[in-house]
């Protein structure tokens, strides 16, 4: 299991100024590697301006018919958090842990939003649950 390192926002510029170098988001895998991605929390702290780069990505490390698994807060309890991590530590039991990264923006993304982030996925289910934490499953389209 691999943490994703969320992309930073893009800077805001003035009217007239020449747009900042930006260097693009990308996750150090090969491309149709995996079957799956769970995306636990992690595109809570994608800033709005990055989240189709974000899809983008999701889609580009998938196979064909691979699924992603995004787990997105509705309401989270603070703007600022250190981005958990999630360790698998059973075939069935995944558990969140404390996490020592730097505190970061947590941002809260429209429902609509992430489907836009995932155009090129099937979604094949959203589920809202008690604790106001967002599970979309999505399949990637295959080219054939």
């Amino acid at each position: 299991m691999e943490e994703i390192e969320a992309p930073p926002p893009i800077p805001d510029r003035r009217p007239g100024e020449a747009a900042p170098e930006i260097a693009p988001f990308r996750l150090e895998q090969p491309d149709g590697l995996f079957h799956l991605v769970l995306a636990w929390e992690v595109v809570d702290f994608v800033p709005p301006s990055r989240l189709a780069e974000f899809g983008s990505e999701l889609r580009r490390v998938l196979r064909d018919g691979g699924v992603v698994f995004l787990f997105s807060h509705a309401h989270p309890e603070s703007a600022t958090e250190r981005p958990p991590r999630y360790l698998l530590v059973a075939d069935d039991l995944i558990v969140r842990a404390a996490s020592s990264r730097e505190p970061a923006p947590r941002y809260v993304h429209a429902t609509r939003d992430l489907e836009r982030a995932l155009a090129g996925f099937d979604i094949r289910g959203i589920q809202l649950q008690r604790n106001q934490m967002r599970e979309i499953s999505a399949v990637k389209v295959g080219m054939g």
